[in-house]
């Protein structure tokens, strides 16, 4: 691994370069670590369950990744805002 986010200055600006005003670099990166420690949590969370898990016949079981993938979406993409609730 690299001591380098991978969100660097030049990659935000040149993909933020058509955006409707001043944006702080250092901000959006802590952002985009906190959604991805937001993402891990749900994951430990959730996986260490037998819920997303489908039975195989005799040999066990799978993990439904499209299940996995649609609540995980949910969650992280909400049809309300919490202003809303």
């Amino acid at each position: 691994m690299t001591d380098q986010h991978p969100l660097t200055d030049s990659f935000l600006q040149s993909y933020y370069k058509y955006g409707d005003g001043p944006y702080d670099e250092d901000q959006m990166r802590d952002v985009a670590d906190r959604q991805l420690e937001q993402v891990i949590k749900w994951l430990n969370y959730n996986l260490s369950s037998n819920l997303y898990l489908e039975p195989v016949g005799y040999s066990g079981s799978v993990l439904d990744v499209d299940y996995v993938i649609e609540d995980l979406r949910e969650a992280m993409r909400p049809e309300t805002t919490q202003e809303e609730n």
